[in-house]
């Protein structure tokens, strides 16, 4: 099966631009290395109003707001098979190319999933189409984390615990924040 991409297909074009309009009219500082994420202030009202204004516009979803703290938490659902690998990549190339963000974290549930987002984040066609389609002048340099050798065991501790907090100093030190 061949893979077929499409530029602007409506639904994944609005999830795209969500996700850009939450930092339109944020001050977006620059950053002290090219390496590093511009500095953002995630308290500044724009963006609260931002995502305010984008769950109204969104009929029969249950959203809710809460205010940045230490992070900002953006999440966007879409459906089974409507394309949120392409979606997410196209997202990161958006947020880089208007806003100047270039360390993302992508968390994906299984390790399928996980070789999948891989190899379409890798494969040649796909980057030739966001290059020369979507006219992003940069390529996405790929960091896989690798589970550890004991997963089984680690696994069922999983879903003995439930959900896992990540310290925030931990994420901000994967991304280099501080």
């Amino acid at each position: 099966m061949d893979l077929l991409l499409q530029k602007d297909l409506p639904h994944q074009q609005y999830a795209v631009d969500a996700v850009s309009k939450v930092f339109e009219n944020v001050a977006v500082g620059v950053p002290s290395f090219y390496y590093m994420n511009p500095l953002v202030n995630i308290k500044d009202s724009n963006i609260e109003s931002n995502i305010t204004e984008l769950q109204k516009s969104v009929e029969n979803a249950e959203c809710s707001y809460l205010p940045a703290k230490d992070y900002l938490h953006i999440d966007i659902k879409m459906e089974t098979g409507t394309g949120k690998t392409f979606v997410y990549t196209k997202t990161i190339f958006e947020l880089h190319q208007r806003y100047g963000f270039n360390k993302f974290v992508i968390a994906v549930p299984s390790l399928p999933i996980k070789e999948g987002t891989k190899s379409f984040i890798e494969d040649s066609y796909v980057r030739k189409f966001f290059a020369d389609t979507c006219g992003y002048d940069c390529e996405i340099e790929l960091c896989t984390v690798d589970a550890a050798k004991k997963q089984k065991k680690g696994k069922k501790r999983m879903k003995q615990i439930g959900n896992v907090e990540v310290p925030q100093k931990a994420f901000l030190a994967v991304l280099k924040l501080d």
